[in-house]
């Protein structure tokens, strides 16, 4: 079983903007796969009412730039 939290879904009232909060719980936990700065892509699976978040593979040209 992966890991679960209830959070919230919230509407930056300024802009059409929404945020997925990521509770603490999941955050810290050692199979939590995201890092501090994460590109991620989202899916939206309407039929089955399902948000999907996975990382975006880097790009050959971040991972160059990230060398020293």
């Amino acid at each position: 079983m992966g890991l679960t939290a209830e959070t919230k879904i919230v509407r930056n009232p300024k802009a059409h903007t929404m945020y997925i909060t990521i509770p603490a719980v999941l955050a810290q936990d050692s199979a939590y796969p995201f890092k501090d700065v994460t590109d991620v892509e989202i899916e939206i699976i309407p039929k089955e009412g399902v948000l999907i978040v996975r990382p975006r593979p880097r790009s050959a040209s971040a991972a160059k730039r990230k060398q020293p």
